[in-house]
């Protein structure tokens, strides 16, 4: 087995709480450092495992008292993106997040097509005081000869930060699709923006992984008016992308990968990328950057400092308040370092 890039020892809990009434869980980390404060995406997502026996007496509890006791939790009403901020203050990088606001950024969206709809990956991306947020909401549509069918939104949730803090502006459509449109991500590298998304289903069926594709444009405005996407060639050693995050540092691009092995969804590795110059192919190091199972993760680079902030599945971190295993926690090391040690 390789050795990870981080020791568990490494890693910090983050206190991350979610709004009033929601239970504690965080998954799908994103992060942006601004005039120097660091702000932070993700979601709940308390699906609390539990054993087939008990799963069973949960649903015998359920029809004896006619759905009065016995209820699961249904995560997928408490995905939705929430913003938070963590000042440096001597401490770099934070671990304590305060939301800016005590509600989600979207609510739990309404059934269009008479199924459940949920949010989901969330992605935060600032310039120059703009902050681009988005999220991912799947629509269920009913299934046609036995293929569920589906509906996509990629919503742009648009923002300024000044003096006095976080100012929503806005929530506008980005992209409508009946792709899956997994992890998007939103970055400015080289005075372009890049709109990149991933077509899998790995984790879940540890085989399906139909490309990473990256749309390039000069504006937002762009990016909204075409859906001309590069498909990007991906040097995995073996693994399947499930999630990603970009990240740039000396004019070259990364991506924190989330990846399962082949066959395997028994973990998601955390796994870090590299694009080439002109971004036709990404390279996965075979180093894993931690062995906690993770979820989307997203880095970022202050100071020759790699700050990893991960999002944890079904682990215990000490001193976690999580119903579920799903925390946030974060390590850091230099970049030299990380270069030195990741190539080995």
């Amino acid at each position: 087995m390789i050795l990870p890039v981080f020791k568990r020892s490494d890693f910090e809990l983050c206190s991350v709480k979610t709004p009033h009434g929601y239970p504690q869980s965080q998954t799908h980390a994103g992060v942006a450092v601004y005039d120097g404060k660091f702000y932070l995406t993700c979601s709940p997502y308390p699906a609390k495992k539990c054993s087939k026996f008990k799963s069973y007496w949960m649903v015998f509890l359920q029809k004896v008292s006619h759905g009065r006791i016995g209820k699961t939790i249904d995560a997928e009403k408490y995905e939705n993106p929430m913003l938070y901020i963590g000042e440096v203050q001597g401490v770099c990088p934070p671990v304590r997040f305060e939301s800016v606001q005590p509600f989600p950024l979207m609510k739990t969206p309404t059934p269009v097509f008479g199924q459940p709809a949920y949010n989901s990956d969330p992605d935060i991306f600032i310039d120059d005081g703009r902050v681009y947020i988005l999220n991912r909401t799947y629509y269920r549509k009913p299934s046609i000869c036995g293929v569920a069918g589906k509906e996509v939104l990629i919503s742009l949730i648009n923002g300024n930060i000044d003096k006095a803090g976080f100012h929503f502006t806005s929530i506008e459509d980005l992209k409508r699709s009946s792709k899956s449109l997994i992890s998007p991500c939103l970055i400015k590298y080289k005075g372009e923006f890049l709109f990149s998304f991933l077509e899998t289903n790995s984790a879940i069926d540890g085989r399906t992984f139909d490309g990473l594709y990256i749309q390039r444009a000069k504006t937002i405005a762009e990016l909204k008016d075409n859906d001309i996407y590069s498909e990007i060639e991906v040097l995995s050693n073996g693994l399947l992308p499930w999630h990603m995050s970009l990240f740039a540092y000396n004019g070259q691009l990364y991506s924190i990968i989330a990846c399962v092995r082949k066959g395997d969804t028994s973990h998601i590795w955390q796994m870090l990328g590299e694009f080439n110059d002109n971004l036709t192919q990404l390279k996965i190091y075979p180093r894993p950057l931690t062995d906690y199972n993770s979820y989307r993760g997203a880095a970022a680079v202050v100071e020759d400092d790699f700050i990893l902030y991960s999002a944890t599945l079904n682990e215990k971190v000490r001193g976690s308040k999580s119903i579920d295993g799903r925390d946030i926690i974060v390590a850091k090391v230099s970049m030299e370092q990380l270069f030195k040690t990741i190539s080995l």
